[in-house]
């Protein structure tokens, strides 16, 4: 269902924010749609914006916990064939749910939470606020699959009164690739959910591990810290390996596992927000070996939990953890393996970057990833009053 969310008081002449349903049905958890919940429920606290979040067949964990939006997906249930006529039936509802949410509130912004401009397609005249997460289809798969995901973006950037990159780094990426956005661009980056685990909580998982969260497509290189992994395994005989997120292995990375023996040693969960900072904080590292990425949530959510970071060389992660975490060429295996080996053989080592990585998270909040995105909010819908 849709949720108009606001603070009572609130000013009759405020502007309505509307996010539409796209993030949401594409993730039951992930970091869009938490951005955007985050977001949402942030902003409801400002007596000027009112929230209005439109999604009523999404199936996402963020909606309820964060906004006390319930939803009614069928489809997230129905495992039977034709679900895909359904998916695209419950699409249909949704698009014309928030065509509705317009026809109520004249004059609202839109933030789209993905980049389908299935609204821009009629005589839709209203501000709009479009934001960049990264450029990962027009880098890596231009004639893919995805390719209408990048045609997609695209239109939304042309249309866009104002456009948010989630970093420096995804910034530069844009406007490499589409020079005419620049001017209409602003870096904000996104905050920090996760609860550190309370004091005296035992371990989730009993002693020393690794922690991989996340999907694991190619790009994200878990088949490189596997290498990675098999080439510590033997200096580390009682040294396991924890993954969350990103569902069963593949029949590829099972066949690697067993294959190098590590199938014993390997140990895979979906956990709640609870238990993730759990794993974080007892963690000996967390490691996050992918080639490219337009933020990097779980490195922000592992900092703030305090485990000492392994990351990929890549400018966005040092734009993220700046000097709190260790860094390697993850391309290669050997060079992994021996920055996690750098950290596990020193203690002292790993004290400080868990002092380090906490101090890092403090500078990045919610709040004032909100307060960025109100005034850029009170900025168009001002421009578009005039």
């Amino acid at each position: 269902m849709s949720a108009l969310l606001q603070t009572q008081g609130a000013d009759s002449a405020a502007t309505t924010v509307i996010y539409d349903h796209q993030a949401f049905v594409m993730q039951r958890w992930g970091g869009i749609s938490r951005y955007f919940a985050e977001l949402a429920k942030r902003l409801a606290k400002y007596p000027d914006l009112r929230p209005l979040v439109v999604a009523p067949y999404a199936n996402n964990e963020y909606l309820e916990r964060l906004l006390g939006i319930k939803t009614r997906s069928v489809s997230a249930r129905y495992r039977r064939r034709g679900v895909g006529k359904l998916m695209a039936l419950e699409s249909q509802l949704d698009q014309r749910a928030v065509r509705a949410a317009f026809a109520q509130h004249p004059g609202a912004l839109y933030h789209p939470t993905y980049y389908d401009p299935f609204l821009l397609k009629g005589d839709f005249k209203g501000p709009v606020v479009i934001t960049i997460h990264d450029m990962f289809y027009e880098l890596f798969a231009p004639e893919g699959a995805d390719a209408r995901v990048a045609r997609q973006k695209k239109a939304m950037l042309q249309r866009a009164d104002r456009i948010v990159a989630v970093s420096e780094a995804t910034r530069r990426d844009l406007a490499r690739l589409y020079p005419w956005t620049q001017d209409r661009t602003t870096v904000i980056h996104h905050g920090v959910s996760l609860v550190p685990a309370p004091p005296g909580e035992g371990a989730l998982v009993e002693g020393d591990y690794l922690l991989f969260v996340g999907s694991r497509p190619s790009y994200k290189n878990f088949a490189g810290f596997l290498a990675a992994f098999k080439e510590l395994a033997a200096g580390y005989p009682a040294l396991k390996l924890v993954c969350t997120g990103g569902g069963q292995f593949s029949k590829e990375e099972q066949r690697f596992l067993e294959e190098a023996g590590l199938a014993q040693r390997v140990i895979l969960r979906e956990v709640s927000d609870e238990q993730l900072s759990n794993l974080y904080h007892f963690a000996r590292a967390f490691v996050f070996p992918s080639l490219y990425e337009g933020f990097g949530l779980p490195i922000l959510e592992a900092m703030s939990c305090g485990a000492p970071c392994v990351l990929s060389d890549t400018a966005v992660f040092h734009e993220v953890a700046a000097d709190a975490a260790l860094y390697a060429d993850a391309r290669d295996p050997s060079a992994l393996a021996r920055a996690i080996d750098a950290l596990l053989s020193d203690p002292t080592l790993q004290q400080q970057l868990r002092a380090a990585g906490r101090e890092r998270a403090r500078a990045f909040s919610w709040a004032r990833c909100a307060q960025q995105h109100a005034a850029l909010y009170r900025e168009v819908s001002g421009a578009h009053a005039n």
